[in-house]
């Protein structure tokens, strides 16, 4: 077994729409990879507890941005070794600061998709 067959992804996104095109695209750059899409922070973080994952990509509001906060803080502290990537469509400086002093950068939500999607084309 190599490392993408064990290679877990956990997306978060209020728009489940959104979410599976992020899935769709992550399962072409690694075929192989668990990947499990969801719309709810406390889902996610019973999920990262009871399964082992190797990146998180959430939404900054999940559905309201403090939670998308606590996510971010949460897998900081109780997964430190996961990768996390926190994406949004709107760039609102209280939240990049609160961000920062975590240690999170906020990306832009559609140039991260962009980029993805530039990487199995």
């Amino acid at each position: 077994m190599n490392h993408l067959e064990r290679f877990g992804v956990l997306i978060i996104d209020r728009e489940r729409l959104i979410g599976r095109l992020l899935g769709k695209i992550i399962a072409k750059i690694y075929p192989t990879a668990s990947i499990t899409t969801l719309n709810d922070v406390e889902l996610a973080m019973e999920e990262l507890n009871s399964r082992t994952y190797n990146l998180v990509i959430s939404d900054l509001f999940v559905p309201q941005p403090e939670e998308g906060y606590q996510l971010a803080k949460f897998v900081k502290e109780h997964h430190p070794k996961v990768r996390f990537h926190l994406v949004s469509g709107c760039n609102d400086e209280r939240y990049t600061q609160k961000l920062d002093e975590i240690g999170v950068t906020l990306q832009n939500k559609l140039s991260y998709i962009e980029k993805l999607g530039q990487t199995v084309l």
